[in-house]
Order: C-alpha cells, then sequence, then structure tokens
C-alpha cells in the first residue's frame, strides 16, 4: 500500500474537519502534535501507521484558549514578584531570561486574543486593548535590546 503525499494528508485533514470546526491537534503513533505537524509529517511519512485528527467546535476552542490563558496568567502573576525583587535587588541573566519569557507569554497572550477574535465576535473591545499591549510590548523588547540596559547589576 502506498503512503500518501504530506499535501494530500493535509488536503485529507482539511477536508475532515470541515468549516464548523477547527484543528486543535493530531495524534501521529500515540505522539500529540500540537504545531509543525507538516514538518513532522515530511520527515516521518514514511514510518507512520495511525493518525489521528482532533479538532474542536467554536465553543470548545473558545473555553480552551480562555483555560490556558487563565492558566498563563496566573503563573505569570506568581513570578511577578520575584522578577520585580531581582529587578531592584540583584540583575541576573536569569532575570533578563525570565523578564523575556514574560513578554514571549504576553506575546501569546495577544495571538491568542485574536485567534479569538477570529472565531467569537464578543471579543472586539478586548483585541484593540490587546493591540495596544502588543505594540507596548513590542517596543518595549525592542528598547531593552537596542540599549545599553545594566549599570552596575541595575537598570538604568
Amino acid at each position: 500500500m502506498t503512503k500518501p503525499t504530506i499535501e494530500a494528508l493535509m488536503d485529507c485533514i482539511n477536508e475532515l474537519i470541515g468549516d464548523n470546526q477547527y484543528f486543535s491537534h493530531c495524534i501521529v503513533d500515540n505522539i500529540e502534535m500540537y504545531e509543525e505537524l507538516d514538518g513532522y509529517l515530511a520527515d516521518h511519512l514514511n514510518e507512520i501507521d495511525i493518525l489521528e485528527v482532533k479538532a474542536q467546535t467554536v465553543p470548545e476552542l473558545v473555553e480552551d484558549i480562555l483555560f490556558s490563558a487563565v492558566r498563563y496568567c496566573e503563573r505569570a502573576l506568581v513570578m511577578l514578584p520575584a522578577l520585580v525583587y531581582d529587578f531592584k535587588s540583584e540583575v541576573t541573566a536569569r532575570t533578563w531570561d525570565d523578564f523575556f519569557h514574560l513578554l514571549e507569554g504576553m506575546e501569546w497572550l495577544y495571538q491568542m486574543f485574536c485567534l479569538l477574535d477570529d472565531v467569537w465576535e464578543p471579543l472586539d473591545e478586548y483585541v484593540m486593548l490587546a493591540a495596544q499591549l502588543e505594540v507596548l510590548t513590542k517596543k518595549l523588547h525592542h528598547d531593552l535590546c537596542q540599549s545599553a540596559i545594566l549599570c552596575d547589576g541595575r537598570v538604568n
């Protein structure tokens, strides 16, 4: 039996999902794949035995994204006091790593709001606020990367 091409597999996945659902992830031989599916398929196409497609309805997608965002915010809020303390006392490479992870998380939140905005109408006002937050986050990230920030272990 010949294996299908990657394009044929992706077309089949999109056809299976249809217009009323959104791709969630695939399970490829018991390995959950949430991103870069086409790259994984390209690298392992001849080895794959079972490919399961998982899709979500709009309400399921919205609920999943909102729960993920809440969990992220809860984790970020727990780490903020220590991050602020580190910036006030002793800035290390780990402090900067944690800070840039926080900026990446904020970018992820913005992307999730944009995704929700594509599928769920009531979010328009929140997406506008999220867009403003993204602009500020990118500016802060750029300014920090472009300037000499550290002096005696403290932020100038």
